[in-house]
């Protein structure tokens, strides 16, 4: 009953510091275009040079391809108080991965090769 009772006041203490998902959902749209809008009309090789390979890489036709990056972090933990004594919340694993969509021209293309022309992100960036 008292595990309960703490989880509860936790979730009750932690979710008066969180936005409504419309807000949350916004607020990433705008983070994240500021981030990558820039990187459109670039070659993946800019990006390369400042965030390391790609996780991943597929050909998707024969002039476009998708590059995905996959980032991972640590959200806040909390401390709250439960009448006299205080509960740990551990952080939270967060994980984002960025996928830019690029064309070439190239025949055997290098990442040098290819512009990114769009991007899309999943997960918590």
């Amino acid at each position: 009953m008292l595990r309960w009772l703490i989880a509860i006041l936790a979730l009750v203490t932690l979710g008066g510091c969180t936005m409504d998902s419309q807000d949350a959902s916004q607020a990433q749209q705008t983070r994240m275009s500021g981030a990558l809008d820039g990187w459109v009309g670039q070659s993946v090789a800019a990006y390369v040079a400042e965030h390391g390979d790609p996780t991943s890489s597929v050909r998707l036709d024969n002039i476009s391809s998708a590059f995905r990056w996959v980032i991972l972090g640590s959200g806040a933990g909390a401390v709250v108080p439960v009448g006299q004594t205080m509960m740990v919340i551990p952080p939270r694993q967060l994980q984002c991965a960025v996928i830019f969509t690029g064309t070439t021209s190239v025949a055997k293309p290098d990442y040098k090769d290819f512009t990114i022309t769009g991007y899309r992100w999943e997960g918590n960036c």
